[in-house]
């Protein structure tokens, strides 16, 4: 078995693609979507939720969750 690993924001945006391939259960374009909805919200200056279901932390969408909460980014946080 793989271990699974974190994608790591701080890392160049060149590595981002070949960190997303390596995390296991991510998919780029819904990235790309998500970009354009944060963005807007931070512009209109909304609440901002972030929902995941507990099995996402099994993935390296961890690292992210990790830096979006250490870096309050959103105002209310909903998880099993």
């Amino acid at each position: 078995m793989e271990k699974i690993k974190d994608i790591d924001l701080k890392e160049d945006w060149k590595s981002l693609a070949k960190q997303m391939e390596d995390s296991g259960g991510f998919v780029a374009k819904k990235f790309g979507l998500g970009i354009d909805i944060i963005e807007n919200m931070i512009k209109d200056d909304c609440t901002k939720f972030l929902s995941f279901p507990a099995c996402l932390v099994s993935t390296g969408c961890r690292g992210i969750i990790k830096d979006i909460l250490k870096n309050k980014l959103v105002d209310v946080v909903i998880t099993t």
